[in-house]
């Protein structure tokens, strides 16, 4: 199993994570996009973390919770919303997330959350084991994780949710500029959080600069690929 630095990823949150970044924004887009097919209004609505903001014409009251606060809330919930928040927490968290999440929801309610799934940051990923080799002469693991769209439709289904509904939404971020792409990283919380540390070395920065400056002559920009499921799955 893939461990993960949890004190770095949460120093790095306080330090540099913006909720209104634009993918957690093109992720709230979707959230939205989903909710307003619901046939009944929920009445108590629970937004995990604060990364998504519900539109005002869902008429949909809701409050914002961190998930580690509302496990004594068995089956008083109608909704439970997350945007990207369980990310890393489907691999850290000792009981199997889902199926707590579940006991949280009363008869019908609902579960509407996105991930970033396999095939995101494909051409990045590339890139970096390139240069690794290079540098380190072995491989890192820097991105992700990144889920297959049909193991988390396994892991909601032994949990007892039903109807479970997929939608996918494919992005392409073009990037001419090394320092736009750090930025980018830093705002939306994409960091290295596994537990392989390495020492640093000056020349992994230089090398990334040349490389990153070729392909740019090359070809104009260098893409980031996202590819975004939203899961909407019923008690």
């Amino acid at each position: 199993m893939n461990k993960f630095n949890l004190k770095k990823i949460d120093s790095r949150k306080k330090l540099y994570f913006k909720n209104n970044n634009f993918i957690y924004r093109h992720g709230g887009d979707l959230i939205n996009d989903k909710l307003k097919f619901l046939k009944k209004k929920p009445q108590k609505t629970i937004v995990i973390g604060n990364e998504v903001n519900l539109n005002d014409n869902l008429n949909m009251p809701f409050n914002y919770e961190e998930i580690e606060n509302i496990s004594k809330l068995e089956n008083s919930i109608d909704g439970i919303i997350s945007n990207f928040n369980f990310q890393l927490k489907i691999l850290t968290e000792e009981k199997n997330l889902f199926y707590e999440l579940y006991k949280l929801l009363k008869k019908d309610g609902f579960l509407c959350f996105n991930l970033l799934t396999k095939g995101s940051m494909e051409t990045l990923k590339k890139m970096f084991m390139d240069i690794d080799i290079n540098i380190f002469g072995g491989v890192y693991e820097r991105f992700g994780p990144f889920y297959e769209i049909q193991d988390i439709i396994d892991r909601l289904s032994k949990s007892n949710f039903r109807e479970i509904v997929v939608g996918v939404d494919e992005l392409e971020i073009q990037y001419n500029s090394l320092m736009k792409l750090r930025h980018d990283f830093k705002e939306i919380g994409t960091s290295n959080f596994y537990e392989n540390e390495y020492f640093f070395k000056r020349d992994f920065l230089k090398k990334v600069k040349i490389i990153f400056d070729k392909i740019i002559k090359k070809y104009e920009y260098i893409p980031m690929e996202l590819k975004i499921a939203t899961f909407t799955a019923w008690k």
